[in-house]
């Protein structure tokens, strides 16, 4: 899974983690989530997360965030969940019915 996060220029992007259950496995994050301080894989490296230890929220430094969810598709923990802020937090309308 890959997604990107764009805004205005000029404003940050801050992701806060509400949930995180992802797994490490024997060799150490088996299943993980990378940000990225831009709009690809070749930017700088904000967070990458696994296991099931919440991070620190923490902020790009551009406009732009880049995420990649990467599996070994061995083991299904329960997943993630995080938000993102830009200036104050955004309710959006549930559009899933």
């Amino acid at each position: 899974m890959i997604g990107k996060a764009f805004v205005i220029t000029g404003v940050t992007i801050t992701i806060e983690f509400e949930h995180l259950d992802l797994d490490e496995g024997s060799s150490g994050c088996d299943d993980s989530l990378t940000f990225y301080d831009g709009m690809t894989t070749a930017a700088p490296v904000l967070r990458r997360v696994c296991g099931s230890s919440l991070p620190v929220t923490f902020t790009s430094t551009s406009n732009m965030v880049f995420v990649v969810f990467s599996t070994n598709n061995n083991t299904i923990d329960s997943g993630f969940l995080f938000k993102y802020k830009i200036g104050e937090w955004t309710e959006l309308p549930n559009t899933l019915g």
